[in-house]
């Protein structure tokens, strides 16, 4: 069946009923924290996300219940959302939680990393900057400058900005990760399966607000791809402050060497296994 102008008549009065609609509030904070399905991979909706699902979930029930066997002709977002919410892949639609997964942006082990990471970002972006001044007109890295001081400030817990050795309001990685999350909440006014969109707006957040990899450096000085992930994972670990690069050297000294090949397997060994997976999995794609 055709999409026809009363199925795009009945699509907008729903998204207009779910505009003017009354919705619950978030439950309290004890209420969030007594029943918190997991801190480690789910993040609490703010506001804005809560509101949003029982508006998306109101139209997605509508039209599922209007259309039980199909939506040909809708737009393909409307289709797969209300595919998503008829078969169940939509868990957190009815819940003040979403699954956000162990690494994304906000996430406790994320934010570690990224901590971590805060001062091979911090070189990335001085490296970057001494490489604009080669040529001002034409900057090799037009956000080093602004790497550099998010990298600076997250490492200094925000004592850069106030010694005044970053610009007021310079943010951190937990800033941009708090951002990406407000963001998520933005209702746009339509049935959007949340987290596709939710991903995608952090990831963009994280990636052009944040910290520079070292696979982000290579890219640019124009590395290609696959020896950019291995070459990227080795400098982070290089730059690591807390790297076990001087406890490998000292053994070695010691004529411990297979030990020294452990630390050494250590500190390379896990950034060198991600590079490996990231790819396979761009091989794969392709």
């Amino acid at each position: 069946m055709p999409y026809e102008q009363e199925d795009a008549d009945f699509l907008r009065q729903l998204i207009a009923e779910a505009r003017a609609m009354k919705t619950k509030p978030l439950p309290g904070g004890i209420s969030l924290a007594v029943n918190h399905p997991g801190y480690l991979s789910y993040g609490v909706d703010t506001p804005a996300e809560y509101d949003q699902d029982q508006r998306n979930k109101y139209i997605l029930s509508r039209l599922d219940e209007r259309y039980p066997r199909t939506l040909a002709g809708f737009p393909s977002d409307i289709q797969g959302a209300v595919i998503d919410y008829r078969y169940g892949n939509m868990p957190d639609i009815d819940s003040p939680y979403h699954y956000r997964g162990w690494f994304t942006s906000g996430a406790p082990l994320h934010n570690v990393v990224t901590s971590m990471s805060s001062l091979p970002a911090a070189a990335y972006g001085v490296s970057g900057m001494l490489a604009n001044a080669v040529d001002p007109k034409a900057p090799w890295d037009p956000n080093a400058k602004k790497t550099f001081d998010t990298a600076l400030n997250t490492l200094s817990a925000y004592k850069a900005e106030g010694l005044g050795l970053v610009p007021r309001g310079t943010k951190t990685f937990a800033d941009v990760a708090e951002d990406a999350r407000h963001a998520r909440g933005a209702w746009r006014g339509g049935p959007i399966g949340r987290d596709a969109y939710n991903a995608q707006v952090a990831d963009y957040a994280t990636r052009t607000g944040s910290q520079t990899s070292g696979y982000d450096h290579w890219k640019r000085a124009g590395v290609p791809d696959t020896p950019a992930l291995f070459l990227g994972a080795a400098t982070d670990a290089v730059l690591d402050p807390y790297n076990g690069l001087g406890r490998a050297v000292r053994v070695a000294k010691e004529g411990k060497r297979a030990h020294a090949l452990v630390e050494l397997a250590k500190e390379f060994g896990f950034g060198q296994a991600i590079a490996a997976g990231s790819a396979g999995t761009k091989y794969y794609m392709e």
